[in-house]
């Protein structure tokens, strides 16, 4: 929901990040242009500066010397080629806190290639930004980029005397030679091999090499080079294609000099680009003329290809003594591809059409079944080994414990709803309601260009859609069949937009029954298309649960023509009549697609009118053909003038990849769509819509709340992975199994028929009890209870309130238990004698009751004392609270200059920060100074960290952490070099929930007040 109310593009102005790592991700990157705020608000400066408005807001360009900081250089040319900076050897061995990428100076991977898979090799730092790609190869290197040691020279002489690190001088800095040799010789030998010998000057000069840029607007410039959006560097406009990642970015080059190579999967020069087929015949070995789309092609699966190099491409296979093209390969489409049961179309790397993983790998039963992923099963009627749904465990040739194997499966749960008939269903559509969708889709001509890597488009959505219906759990009723099903199941129907037409408008036209079918009693005047082709009469547009019905529907629709304009009213008043067939106890939604601007959205009232009326939630999706433009964006804002309101909840912009995801979340009520879809009714107001709700028990991982884990048999919260998982007990498929684990206390439900975990009642003893995350208390009856801190990890118990402590003291294994001295006012805490009351904070709410410390038996002695993070033994032979320890919350701890909130440990304490602990006085001004970490504040007279807007220029230039900004003549923090001048307002959420523990930070408004304090 906050998304939306971002700016364009939404995935580069938000970001979900932990508040224990805000300040590292977020705040200190900021001015970075490599991080993900920073990347959006650089790019938006530069619109700025380029005349788009927003005033006069500067920033240092990346190619001036000494500009940004060097760690913005992460290849060793770009770092060479700044005077200010110097390639260093060796590579740090780690990060700090061991985060980042050590290749990328570094910095995070961007979240986004981190949820894609990728890993820190995939990226390069270039240009002062991270790009990243599954053809990128970049291990961490030798080195890094660091300030040159020219830089540590802060007058002439000494600066003109270090020839070992070609050091001059240049007005008032000392930096070090670029391209500065005198003789050609010298020059074409640089080591860095970036100089050349320019002889059109006189007298002739060294010179950097040409398109040497480093920013795009410097590059485009230059009339010989042209800016790489791929990699973010200058190319010379005869490119080296092999430094081009991005597969489109690769095939759309303007030279028209490279091409894709599938095998490799990366970026090649160009071969077999001959026009004709005089000159392709004539092209070296490898090339041979293909009739039939009229181009040079490389030469594939030929019988002169080895078994190896047969079995090395994708696109053949090997029989035996030959080699020849694979069945997936020669379809030439989406749509040719996907109806081939042994084929999929696969959109990463080199798109096209390939073998399934089942098919392409097992040849025989015994190895199909023994698949190790265990995916596959043989298919005994058509003698192949095909993919494993989890409805292939309804089969009851499976055998007697196919539930079992269902349970076993990760994609899969058992639906135990009716114990005498198990079912196994997909996990990800667990939580669907009695549900019919009409699904409405764009046929505009726009649709059939490229998105993404799909060459057509609206090919591309009706594979989606395929393989949506393919895993849904269908009721199995066929159109026309009035439904009956009440047991979570799904019926679905097509309309494609000025296809589908009304079905009283069709008096006189047939629907041609399909081969072999009989029309199912549907009348045959029910739809045609208007192009004149007969719609397949298995459905005629109606809902169906029947997959072979649905399958063939998207067949027809693949195959009919395209419109040119984006009108949508006919869709809803086809959905409005195919609704009236919808018992009222089916939720009923409406899911429109579309990737234009909707023309007719002003004579939509009457089809709306009858839509609100039988209670259907409408949703839409703006299909983006790449990266969301400002077109995108507008068409929207019109998609969400029709939908059901909420508008921002009801309505999404995504490439077709990701539909793919929004789809398999249809009924996940953690989803956006999901969320509305599975609530208990319709939210439009609108009658006839039924409660659909679910009536199955949800997967564990679709619950979110803690106690809604912990209450349920199956499941138990992991604070690790921050989720609702499966209990090991109902991993479990036998009894004897469920029974035979002691070790988590299982116990088998001969009602549900499955293992589930011992209530607290269950358990006897203290140990059991409290290992089970119960509370024990001799004085009930049982003894053993669900009490307020069950928890078995420190997340959970510290999410269950300040009631509950994780106390790491208790031994073999640390518990959740009540908080010792949990008095909510004075006069109880008082009355405990092992409490007391904490007024060390002024404000009223951060005092609070807790257990006397530093006062026990055990810190009497200098050992037992110090051996306690909180206190320390004074001169006085005495154990008291350390000068921070004594701050009970991270408000008022941070609020002392000496102190900070430490989060790498817990419990979390308020700990002296470095420079005070190790500096403590007055007479350590000279250690202070002298600390490269430290520097002395002579008006609060303590040590503090080091500031580098208090440097005079040398020792800026000398510092790691800072840099001289010699366009505002002022020292400046490297994280902030690239600040533009700016104005920040922050909106911070002061709701109640706030409170809550977030990570280490007992309240999680303080924890982020105190974070802004810090940045």
């Amino acid at each position: 929901t906050l998304k939306p109310i971002t700016s364009d593009d939404h995935d580069d102005h938000f970001v979900n990040v932990p508040l224990d790592d805000m300040l590292d991700e977020v705040f200190n990157d900021f001015c970075n242009p490599a991080g993900r705020f920073g990347a959006a608000i650089a790019q938006q400066v530069q619109i700025q500066n380029n005349g788009g408005g927003g005033g006069s807001t500067t920033t240092n360009p990346p190619a001036q010397s000494g500009a940004v900081p060097c760690s913005k250089w992460g290849v060793k040319l770009e770092c060479r080629s700044d005077q200010a900076c110097d390639w260093k050897t060796p590579a740090p061995s780690s990060c700090p806190g061991n985060n980042g990428c050590r290749n990328l100076n570094c910095l995070e991977l961007p979240s986004a290639q981190r949820a894609a898979g990728m890993s820190c090799s995939n990226c390069l730092l270039s240009g002062g930004a991270v790009s990243c790609s599954f053809g990128t190869n970049n291990p961490v290197g030798s080195g890094y980029c660091g300030a040159t040691k020219c830089e540590e020279h802060c007058s002439q002489g000494p600066c003109e005397q270090d020839t070992a690190n070609d050091c001059f001088w240049d007005v008032d800095r000392c930096q070090r030679k670029v391209c500065q040799y005198p003789d050609k010789n010298r020059c074409e030998s640089d080591p860095d091999s970036m100089c050349m010998w320019d002889t059109s000057k006189v007298p002739a000069t060294c010179v950097p090499k040409t398109c040497l840029h480093f920013s795009q607007g410097t590059c485009n410039a230059d009339k010989s080079c042209q800016w790489d959006p791929a990699s973010q560097t200058c190319k010379d406009k005869t490119p080296d294609c092999g430094t081009i990642y991005d597969k489109l970015d690769c095939l759309n080059h303007v030279s028209g000099s490279c091409d894709w190579d599938c095998d490799a999967d990366k970026c090649v020069k160009k071969v077999c680009g001959e026009t004709s087929q005089g000159a392709c015949q004539g092209s070296p070995a490898g090339c041979s003329w293909d009739a039939g789309s009229g181009a040079c092609q490389k030469t594939r699966c030929t019988t002169a290809f080895t078994e190896n190099a047969c079995i090395s491409d994708e696109a053949c296979v090997w029989s035996g003594s030959s080699c020849a093209e694979s069945k997936c390969y020669k379809h030439a489409t989406e749509p040719t591809c996907d109806r081939d049961t042994d084929c999929h179309w696969d959109p990463t790397g080199c798109a096209g059409c390939k073998e399934k993983y089942c098919f392409k790998t097992f040849k025989d039963s015994g190895s199909c079944n023994a698949d190790p992923k265990g995916q596959c099963t043989w298919d005994t009627a058509n003698n192949k080994c095909v993919n494993k749904l989890c409805d292939t465990y309804n089969n009851p040739a499976m055998g007697p414990n196919r539930m079992c194997d269902c349970q076993a499966d990760p994609r899969c749960v058992v639906d135990r709803s009716n114990p005498s008939n198990p079912v196994c269903r997909d996990q990800t559509f667990t939580q669907c309601p009695d549900l019919d969708v009409v699904v409405a889709f764009d046929g505009s001509s726009s649709m059939k260009k490229r998105f993404g890597t799909h060459p057509n488009g609206f090919d591309g959505l009706m594979e989606a859609l395929r393989d949506w219906v393919t895993a849904l759990p269908l009721t199995g009723e066929r159109a026309g069949v009035p439904s009956t099903d009440r047991n979570g199941k799904v019926r679905v129907a097509f309309n494609q937009w000025d296809k589908g037409v009304r079905l009283a408008e069709c008096p006189s036209c047939a629907c041609v029954p399909a081969p072999g079918t009989t029309g199912d009693g549907i009348p045959t005047n029910s739809v045609m298309n208007r192009q004149g082709m007969n719609r397949p009469a298995d459905n005629c547009g109606k809902l169906t649960g029947d997959r072979g019905q649905l399958h063939a529907d998207i067949d027809w629709h693949e195959s009919v023509g395209r419109r040119s304009q984006t009108l949508v009213k006919e869709a809803e008043e086809f959905a409005g009549e195919v609704f009236k067939e919808s018992p009222s106890y089916r939720k009923k939604i409406l899911l429109i697609f579309t990737d234009g601007r909707i023309q007719d959205k002003g004579s939509l009232g009457p089809a709306g009118a009858v839509l609100r009326a039988e209670g259907v939630q409408t949703f839409g999706i703006v299909l983006s053909r790449g990266n969301p433009t400002n077109k995108d964006q507008q068409n929207l804002e019109i998609l969400k003038e029709i939908v059901t309101p909420p508008e921002d909840s009801h309505a999404l912009m995504m490439q077709i990849d990701e539909a793919h995801q929004v789809l398999d979340d249809f009924c996940n009520p953690n989803s956006v769509f999901g969320a509305l879809i599975t609530s208990g009714s319709s939210t439009n107001g609108g009658g006839g819509g039924g409660s659909g709700s679910a009536v199955h028990s949800p997967a564990c991982n679709t619950i979110q709340r803690t106690a809604d884990c912990e209450a349920r048999k199956t499941c138990e919260w992991s604070g690790l992975a921050a989720a609702c998982t499966d209990h090991p007990c109902f991993r479990h498929c036998s009894e004897t199994d469920c029974v035979a684990d002691t070790t988590n206390k299982c116990k088998f439900n001969s009602g549900t028929l499955q293992c589930e975990k011992s209530a607290c009642t269950d358990n006897t003893n203290a140990p059991d009890c409290r290992n089970s995350g119960c509370t024990w208390d001799p004085s009930k009856n049982p003894p053993c209870y669900d009490g307020p801190c069950q928890a078995t990890d420190r997340m959970t118990c510290n999410n269950l309130g300040p009631q509950c402590t994780w106390d790491a003291s208790i031994r073999p294994t640390a518990m959740c238990v009540k908080t010792p001295c949990f008095y909510p006012s004075k006069a109880p805490c008082a009355a405990d004698a092992n409490c007391e009351w904490d007024e060390v904070c002024a404000d009223p709410s951060d005092q609070k009751c807790v257990p006397k410390r530093c006062s026990q038996p055990g810190h009497q002695t200098q050992a037992g004392c110090v051996a306690d993070s909180w206190c320390v033994w004074t001169s006085s032979l005495t154990c008291e609270l350390g000068l921070c320890a004594k701050y009970p919350t991270e408000k008022c701890c941070d609020h002392n200059d000496a102190c900070h909130w430490s989060v790498t440990t817990f419990p979390p304490v308020c700990t002296e920060k470095y420079c005070p602990r190790t500096y403590p006085s007055q007479g350590t001004k000279t250690q202070c100074d002298a600390d490269s970490k430290c520097m002395w504040d002579s008006g609060k007279l303590l040590c503090v960290e080091e500031d580098c807007s208090k440097l005079a220029k040398c020792p800026c230039r000398a510092h790691p952490d800072c840099y001289w900004d010699a366009q505002h003549n002022k020292c400046t923090d490297q994280k902030f070099g690239g600040c533009p001048t700016m104005d920040v307002v922050m909106l911070l959420d002061g709701s109640g929930s706030m409170d809550a523990w977030f990570g280490n930070h007992p309240h999680g408004f303080y924890g982020l007040i105190e974070i802004l304090r810090d940045w």
